[in-house]
């Protein structure tokens, strides 16, 4: 038996999106419960921060990371995962898929802030104007969509920009 690719439509993924990239910030525990609840999602009972999806209505998939009391990011499923044996046929459909999101995200967000792009993997990430950061990620076995907080995206533009002075990342941790 085959299995096929499978996402949300692109309507839905920008709803996603912008039910967590638009949320006011810093979120908590209680107050991402309630973003995803309000999105359909259901929590996994022993373990809250792991919540379900589209693409997966009974099992969790879904999950943020929580740090001093507040969200650092969230990753969500936007399509289906498939097995490896299933990829060389999936590509084509998880790349058509993921070239429609970015469209649609492309239309709230503006222009990337980067975008990398293997032909087997691909990625994009924007900063929305309330400094959240707004990543779509694929390959032939699924694409996800990751939001970090304004607190991480400060994290990611700081190495950025230490990059760019020639400066080595990491260099002060030894």
């Amino acid at each position: 038996m085959s299995t096929e690719f499978k996402a949300v439509t692109p309507q839905r993924a920008v709803e996603i999106m912008k039910a967590w990239a638009y949320h006011p910030w810093p979120i908590t525990f209680d107050e991402g419960t309630r973003i995803y609840t309000s999105l359909g999602f259901v929590g996994d009972p022993k373990r809250p921060r792991y919540f379900t999806s589209d693409m997966s209505p009974t099992k969790p998939d879904s999950t943020f990371i929580v740090r001093d009391g507040h969200i650092e990011d969230c990753r969500m499923r936007l399509s289906n995962w498939l097995p490896e044996e299933e990829w060389t046929k999936s590509l084509q459909h998880s790349r058509s898929a993921y070239t429609s999101f970015v469209t649609h995200f492309s239309r709230l967000l503006g222009r990337p802030q980067s975008v990398i792009d293997t032909n087997a993997e691909y990625s994009t990430r924007w900063i929305a104007n309330n400094m959240t950061t707004v990543r779509l990620g694929g390959n032939a076995a699924f694409i996800a969509l990751t939001i970090e907080s304004p607190k991480q995206t400060e994290y990611f533009l700081e190495e950025l920009e230490a990059e760019a002075n020639g400066e080595e990342i990491g260099a002060d941790y030894f």
